[in-house]
């Protein structure tokens, strides 16, 4: 037992090496462990009727624009929601799925210029 454990500390040393041998230009400035909390159901109850509302009207205003298109794979779960969101509510699962990309962009306001810069990183890597 005590030979597996050994192997096991030999191998977490390489690894904690081969961490600390990245140049620190590539390391991000702070890392901040990400803790994931369990999912919980929210029932319908737990939500205000307001933020309801206000989620459907946002949802209801928004305006899609583009023509582009792709094939998207959804799990079952979130596929049946769609039907039922399209079925009770008349909203176009085309709609959500790029109305929550647009929000999810908005939120992460920063990822087109980051992608922008690794473009150009990889870009002077090849020249």
């Amino acid at each position: 037992m005590s030979k597996i454990r050994s192997i096991a500390d030999e191998i977490r040393e390489r690894i904690k090496a081969e961490s600390e041998a990245i140049p620190a230009l590539e390391k991000p400035l702070a890392q901040k462990p990400v803790a994931l909390a369990p999912k919980k159901k929210i029932s319908a109850g737990e939500v205000s009727q307001a933020e309801i509302y206000d989620f459907f009207e946002q949802l209801s205003a928004f305006r899609m624009e583009g023509t582009q298109k792709i094939m998207i794979r959804l799990d079952t779960a979130s596929m049946k929601l769609l039907k039922q969101l399209k079925f009770t509510r008349d909203i176009d699962m085309t709609k959500v799925i790029v109305f929550a990309f647009s929000q999810f962009l908005s939120r992460h306001h920063w990822l087109p210029g980051h992608i922008k810069e690794l473009l150009k990183k990889n870009e002077n890597e090849l020249d």
